[in-house]
């Protein structure tokens, strides 16, 4: 059976390669703003799980979040 494209973008994400991308992307994220309003998703399957649909209403923001324990 053939896999769904929203399986095959999910395998991309864990590969090496898009590893090496990411990491590069989050070097000029960090430059940026805490909060961005982005055109759509970066990770669009991952997006499509939780409910996401291009529709207009729908916004989307990448935020920062500080690292570390709750306490």
């Amino acid at each position: 059976m053939a896999l769904s494209a929203y399986s095959y973008m999910a395998q991309t994400w864990q590969s090496e390669d898009w590893k090496k991308v990411i990491s590069k992307r989050m070097i000029g994220w960090r430059d940026q703003g805490s909060l961005v309003k982005l055109d759509g998703p970066t990770r669009l399957d991952r997006a499509r799980e939780v409910g996401y649909k291009a529709k207009p209403g729908f916004i989307v923001v990448r935020v920062r979040v500080r690292r570390g324990g709750m306490n």
